[in-house]
């Protein structure tokens, strides 16, 4: 058995190699994925718009038809040319660091009786299906880890999700810088808090990709998306 390296890029060459032995297992993680939350995650964009328009945008995109997502990421596939490194832009406003309670009777008045729970890739598919369960049993306190922010507000609006259980934070799970970052954020806000569950739920699954697509650490993306930087926020 092999541990992940999680520093230090791997080479096109082998990985060529590797991406045929991954897709049985990455067909496991296509359940955990939809048409928009993969446009999502490969598509690169910058949202230049203010907030409440930006929301307006993503709300209606949410309610087009999933023919019109496969077409808009069939579109935005031929676009890339091949070896080309995916970027990480932050899509959608940065939240301020907010620090946690520190003490028991913080904690208890910040959070009541219920657990923590982190989800990634909430704003879709499966993950936001689980979010929106836990969320209606009134005994957890949800944070969504998601690459857009923007779009994670407009679907906790849209499903009604409750405000003062539900908490959204950047994580571009293909960088690793993302992630660090992402947990020192979520460790701050967190404070005395201890996480009682953490879902690994964020995924891609791009069979019809012509050639491999790459991290911005020089990873083939959805080895660094599905494994790699979920290994990483567990660590």
């Amino acid at each position: 058995h092999h541990h992940p390296t999680l520093c230090g890029s791997t080479t096109k060459a082998t990985m060529k190699v590797s991406i045929t032995a991954l897709l049985p297992v990455a067909a496991t993680v296509a359940a955990l994925s939809t048409s928009s939350a993969v446009d999502a995650f490969t598509t690169p964009s910058a949202i230049s718009l203010s907030s409440s328009r930006s929301r307006s945008m993503i709300r209606s995109n949410l309610h087009m038809s999933a023919a019109s997502d496969e077409d808009a990421a069939a579109s935005s596939n031929k676009a890339v040319s091949s070896g080309n490194v995916a970027k990480t832009p932050v899509v959608g406003l940065p939240r301020p660091m907010e620090i946690g309670p520190q003490t028991p009777e913080e904690v208890k008045a910040k959070f009541g009786d219920r657990q923590l729970v982190v989800i990634t890739g909430c704003s879709s598919g499966l993950g936001r299906k689980t979010a929106q369960a836990l969320l209606a049993t009134n005994r957890y306190h949800v944070v969504g880890a998601v690459r857009d922010i923007d779009k994670m507000d407009a679907v906790a609006e849209i499903d009604n999700w409750p405000l003062d259980r539900f908490i959204t934070m950047h994580c571009e799970l293909n960088s690793f810088d993302s992630v660090r970052e992402f947990c020192e954020r979520l460790e701050k806000w967190r404070g005395a808090k201890p996480i009682d569950r953490l879902i690994c739920n964020a995924g891609v699954y791009q069979p019809s990709l012509p050639y491999a697509k790459w991290s911005a650490d020089g990873h083939e993306q959805t080895m660094q998306i599905n494994f790699l930087s979920h290994f990483l926020m567990i660590k």
